[in-house]
């Protein structure tokens, strides 16, 4: 992935997905991917509560990240879409998919 996004460095870039990866996780930060991730001009758009996936006691595992001169404001994560019945439920499965939206506020 690093090597496909290196070329676009400098460049505006919105880069969104599931990591598979909690940067507050002490394993997960040994992966470095937030220092490669900067070492291509990306940076994390912070998400200041929630959890973008409800396995086990919920995660942060998807992220969005800017490059360029895009500045990230702000994120959260939405379960309103797929909550309808159990709102804010961790440890069901009455939701599909089993990730929150992730919307996020970009400054050009």
């Amino acid at each position: 992935v690093f090597a496909k996004l290196a070329p676009f460095r400098g460049c505006d870039l919105i880069f969104t997905g599931d990591l598979n990866a909690d940067f507050v996780r002490t394993r997960d930060r040994k992966l470095r991917l937030l220092e490669r991730f900067a070492e291509i001009g990306l940076s994390l758009v912070s998400v200041n509560t929630g959890v973008s996936f409800r396995a086990g006691s919920g995660t942060r595992i998807d992220h969005v990240l800017v490059g360029g001169s895009l500045r990230g404001e702000s994120a959260e994560y939405d379960w309103s879409a797929i909550d309808r019945e159990h709102p804010g439920c961790l440890k069901c499965s009455h939701g599909v998919p089993d990730h929150a939206l992730l919307k996020a506020m970009i400054n050009l």
